[in-house]
Order: C-alpha cells, then structure tokens, then sequence
C-alpha cells in the first residue's frame, strides 16, 4: 500500500512524497541508512548494474526487508528520484529571492 508523507526534510516544493506504509513505518536512522547505502549505489552503478544486493549490504539489512519496504528495483529508484528532486528544491531553489535584480546577490 502507498500513501503520502511529508519527509522531516521536505518544507516547501512538495508537501507529500510517495512511500510505503511499510518503509515510512522505519525510524528515521534506519530510513536514512537504506536511503544513503541506495543513493550511492546508483550514482555509482547506474540503474541497470546496481545492484540490491550491495545495497542491503551497505544498509546493514537482509535482502528481503527491502522488497518488504520496496516491491521493486525500479520503485526504489523512482523513490530516489522523487527524494533528490525535494532535496534540490528545497534547498537550493526555494532560496533563490526572485524580487532580487541582481542574480549573483
């Protein structure tokens, strides 16, 4: 099942994020380490050599729980997607003052 949270770092370009019940159910340091150990793996591998083995591996849990909390590869992937793209926002354009003239300022 999916449904909508609003990430601890999430504030102003998307109120809500696709998660699963399951993987939003995590502590956060738990959530965070899956999270990280996946973003590097991708960054690294790319989508089609990544590997979730690897992943597991780095995040310190089975194999399993990761189909548990994610059905996919690819719905993981999508899921980063969706996290970096709420990161950038947030932190980077949502700073920009668009009444400012002077671009560099």
């Amino acid at each position: 099942m999916l449904y909508y949270i609003r990430p601890h770092w999430s504030k102003t370009f998307r109120e809500e994020i696709v998660i699963t019940e399951k993987f939003a159910a995590l502590e956060p340091a738990k959530q965070e380490r899956i999270l990280s150990a996946a973003l590097e793996e991708f960054a690294e591998q790319g989508y089609e050599r990544a590997s979730t083995n690897r992943i597991v591996k780095k995040a310190g849990i089975g194999k399993g729980m990761l189909f548990y909390y994610f059905k996919s590869k690819r719905e993981l992937f999508e899921y980063l997607i969706e996290y970096g793209i709420s990161f950038v926002v947030d932190e980077y354009l949502n700073r920009i003052d668009g009444e400012e003239p002077d671009f560099l300022a």
